[in-house]
């Protein structure tokens, strides 16, 4: 039997986002309204249907939330979250 390949049959984008503590020791994430522009960008030329930011951006803190723990308080390191679409 030959062996065939197999093909993503839709479109998806990544874009990482960094989370860090800021000066308070508070989360918080690195240039989120830049990263959803490139976001945007990326699914217009995927032709992917638009999506709404600040829904997108609520999300992406919920996610972090459960994995703060992981996010040291280094002034050098931060955890990168990998959201798909």
């Amino acid at each position: 039997m030959a062996s065939v390949p197999e093909f993503p049959s839709n479109a998806e984008l990544f874009e990482g986002m960094k989370a860090y503590r800021d000066a308070d020791d508070k989360l918080s994430l690195f240039r989120p309204m830049l990263n959803m522009n490139r976001m945007a960008k990326s699914a217009q030329r995927a032709c992917l249907p638009a999506f709404d930011w600040a829904q997108l951006l609520e999300c992406i803190k919920k996610l972090i939330q459960p994995d703060q723990d992981w996010v040291t308080k280094s002034d050098s390191a931060s955890l990168t979250h990998i959201p798909g679409y």
